[in-house]
């Protein structure tokens, strides 16, 4: 696993920690890679993209970026990247959480086992929708528990709120 950073300090118990390769600019790691994972945010995805897309020939691209469409990505990268877009939900913050995906015609069911796979212990739950559902999916999988998040749930609470809303 390759993590680029322009701030190498902050990546140093990372790097520690996991073992991973720490680079200080996205080319070198976008070559080496067959799968790219773009988990910036959505102001920062196209025009990142945009500079990458000659070495993005025949990867496959995951990106988290809330909002921008397969199409946008589509149109800032070469016809043969396959792109999945993902939306997670807070959850996933302890390991709980759900995401779902879309993806472009291109992408094979390969792709999807090893998404899914390599992301499983972040999001158990992980499945597809029509890329059209996207902003409901958030509103009800991502915004619901942020904002019990926000209101400190307490444990006492959990049990009987899971008996009234099931």
């Amino acid at each position: 696993m390759i993590i680029p950073s322009k701030n190498g300090k902050c990546l140093c118990t990372v790097v520690k920690k996991y073992g991973v390769e720490y680079i200080q600019t996205n080319e070198p790691m976008v070559e080496k890679s067959d799968v790219v994972f773009a988990c910036v945010k959505p102001h920062i995805l196209l025009p990142a993209l945009k500079s990458l897309s000659d070495r993005l020939n025949d990867k496959l691209l995951v990106s988290i970026a809330a909002g921008i469409t397969l199409d946008q990505i589509q149109q800032a990268v070469p016809k043969s990247t396959r792109i999945i877009r993902i939306m997670p939900n807070t959850p996933c913050l302890v390991g709980v959480g759900t995401a779902v995906y879309a993806h472009t015609s291109s992408v094979t069911e390969e792709d999807i086992n090893l998404i899914s796979a390599l992301c499983s212990s972040i999001f158990p739950v992980f499945e597809a929708i029509p890329e059209s559902l996207f902003n409901a999916a958030v509103g009800v999988s991502g915004s619901s528990p942020a904002y019990l998040l926000l209101l400190k749930f307490r444990p006492n609470l959990i049990q009987p709120f899971i008996y009234t809303t099931m």
